[in-house]
């Protein structure tokens, strides 16, 4: 059985998605939202630009998950940040 693993988005403003951080244990992605990525934190994204899912630990499922939820993005040209990094170029 494949463990679960969470990761912690953040929408950048090319439009896509991009994982940013993750753990197995999903509190301490939360505490790193909380601290780093949102509000007053280190990164100062909104709450809206930034979300954690829970997908099974093998990166094949991130690439699947980020393509579905970019696919508008994309479609409108703005995927080649993307690819890139997904594919470890950027």
């Amino acid at each position: 059985m494949t463990r679960k693993y969470h990761h912690l988005l953040t929408l950048e403003r090319d439009g896509c998605w991009y994982p940013q951080f993750g753990d197995y244990d999903k509190q301490v992605v939360i505490d790193e939202r909380r601290d780093c990525y949102v509000g007053s934190g280190t990164y100062g994204y909104k709450a809206k630009q930034v979300k954690i899912v829970t997908l099974a630990d093998v990166k094949q499922a991130l690439t699947e998950y980020l393509s579905d939820l970019n696919a508008e993005a994309i479609q409108a040209g703005k995927g080649e940040r993307f690819f890139a990094r997904m594919s470890g170029e950027a």
